[in-house]
């Protein structure tokens, strides 16, 4: 399936195309609605990337045993490989 992208506008249940695709009499269709956001203030800006920095610090819960650091994780492991558990 070849895809093809013209741009158009909604209005009034209807939509117009700016331009009409070369070679097309019928084909289905996808519609994709693009809503304008308007852009964060820096204020909100900073806000959210200091609480992302702050979940960071906190760990994300994936369940299992939480490890300090990389260290540790290696240390358990290896544990784990020397005694034969598998791991």
């Amino acid at each position: 399936m070849a895809l093809i992208t013209v741009r158009g506008y909604y209005r009034n249940g209807q939509i117009e195309l700016e331009e009409l695709p070369d070679g097309i009499q019928e084909a289905e269709v996808f519609v994709t609605f693009l809503r304008f956001v308007p852009p964060l203030s820096k204020e909100e800006r900073e806000r959210l990337i200091q609480r992302f920095f702050e979940r960071m610090e906190q760990g994300f819960p994936l369940g299992g045993k939480g490890y300090v650091n990389r260290e540790e994780l290696y240390e358990e492991r290896i544990g784990r490989l020397v005694s034969g558990d598998g791991g």
